[in-house]
C-alpha cells in the first residue's frame, strides 16, 4: 500500500493476497488431509497422493511466482491467504476477514468464477459490499472468460448484507446501513478461473497491469 507524507507519496509496495477454492482442490504441498508433502515416501515406499477426486493445487505458486518474479521485493509483497471451503458461509466469512488486512492492496482468487452450484465467489463479494465493475457476463475471451473484478471502498457505500439464507435465491437492501465493516479499504478483488491454462493467461492480461499501474508503472509493458 501507499501513503501520503511530505510533498508527495511514499509506497511501500502493493501488496497481493491468492486464494484458491473449490473443494475438489488439495494444497499442492501436502498429502489430502496429512501435513506430510505430496509424493513423500511412506514406510512401505508408496507415495502418499491424496484421496481421489482430486486436483493439486497449480494455481498457488503459479501466482506467488509469477507475482515474485515480475516485480521483485520491495516492489510487490505476495501472500498466500489459503483455501475458503464451497459453502457461500466460508466463503463469506473468509473474505469478511481478509478485506479487514491492511497489507493486502489487491485479492486475487481463483476458481468460483463461473455459473455452476457452487461457483459464488463473485456473489458472495457482492454481499460483502462489493461493486463489480467488469466481468458480469464474463469478458470476451478463451481462455478466460469467467474473469471478473470487484472494488471494495471507492465511493460506494460498503455494506455487510451476508445472510447466507438468501445467497443465490434474492437480494436485500438497507435503507439504514451499519458502519463499513472493512477499515483498510480500498481494495481490488480480481476474480480468475480456475483451470491453470486460464489462470495463466488472465493473470498475464489483467493482475499484471494491474499491479503496474498500482505501481505507477505502464500497464503494457
Amino acid at each position: 500500500g501507499g501513503g501520503g507524507g511530505g510533498e508527495g507519496l511514499v509506497f511501500g509496495g502493493v501488496g497481493v493476497g491468492v486464494v484458491s477454492s473449490g473443494d475438489e482442490v488439495v494444497p499442492y504441498y501436502t498429502g489430502g488431509g496429512g501435513d506430510e508433502e505430496v509424493g513423500g515416501d511412506e514406510e512401505d515406499g508408496s507415495s502418499v497422493l491424496p484421496p481421489l477426486p482430486h486436483v493439486p493445487d497449480a494455481n498457488t505458486p503459479l501466482l506467488l511466482t509469477t507475482l515474485l518474479h515480475t516485480f521483485p521485493p520491495p516492489s510487490c509483497h505476495p501472500l498466500p491467504l489459503g483455501h475458503p471451503p464451497d459453502s457461500p458461509p466460508s466463503v463469506l466469512t473468509f473474505f469478511r476477514r481478509h478485506l479487514s488486512t491492511p497489507d493486502v492492496d489487491v485479492i486475487v482468487t481463483t476458481g468460483g468464477a463461473s455459473v455452476g452450484s457452487h461457483d459464488f465467489v463473485v456473489e458472495c463479494l457482492e454481499r460483502l459490499g462489493g461493486r463489480r465493475v467488469w466481468g458480469g457476463g464474463g469478458v470476451d475471451l478463451k481462455p478466460g472468460k469467467p474473469t471478473a473484478a470487484v472494488v471494495f471502498g471507492c465511493g460506494e457505500s460498503v455494506v455487510d448484507n451476508t445472510n447466507t439464507d438468501t445467497v443465490r435465491t434474492t437480494t436485500t437492501t438497507s435503507t439504514k446501513p451499519p458502519p463499513p465493516p472493512f477499515p483498510s479499504l480500498p481494495k481490488i478483488v480480481l476474480v480468475l478461473p480456475g483451470n491453470p491454462c486460464s489462470c495463466s493467461v488472465t493473470s498475464k492480461l489483467f493482475l499484471l497491469p494491474l499491479v503496474r499501474i498500482l505501481l505507477g508503472e505502464d500497464p503494457g509493458v
